[in-house]
C-alpha cells in the first residue's frame, strides 16, 4: 500500500495531518467558476438591480462555495479565507474597489 500526504475521497480531499486548506482553496475557487458562470447574464447588466443580484449571489455562488466545508472542522485562517473570497466578490457585485474606502 502507498503511503500519500493527501487523497481524493468522495470528491473531498483528505490530507494525512487532517487539514483541509486545498478543500477549502478548491471551494474558494469553485465560488469563483459559479460567479464567472453567472456573471455576463446577470451581474453586468445595469438593468438588473442589487437585490436580485444579492439573490442570485445567496442561491448560485455561497452554495457552491459552502458544498462540502459545512461538514468540515475549518480552522480560524480558513474561516477567514472564505470571509475574505466572499467580501471580494460581494465588492465586485457592488461596483466598490478598494480604492473608494468604504468599510465592510
Amino acid at each position: 500500500v502507498e503511503k500519500v500526504e493527501e487523497f481524493r475521497y468522495l470528491g473531498s480531499t483528505v490530507q494525512i495531518n487532517g487539514e483541509c486548506f486545498r478543500e477549502v482553496k478548491k471551494r474558494v475557487q469553485a465560488g469563483w467558476s459559479g460567479w464567472k458562470r453567472v456573471i455576463a447574464g446577470v451581474i453586468c447588466d445595469g438593468r438588473v438591480s442589487m437585490r436580485v443580484k444579492g439573490k442570485v449571489y445567496r442561491t448560485v455562488v455561497r452554495p457552491v462555495m459552502l458544498y462540502v466545508l459545512e461538514t468540515v472542522a475549518l480552522s480560524k485562517r480558513q474561516e477567514v479565507e472564505l470571509e475574505v473570497a466572499e467580501l471580494k466578490l460581494l465588492r465586485f457585485l457592488l461596483g466598490v474597489v478598494r480604492m473608494d474606502r468604504i468599510k465592510n
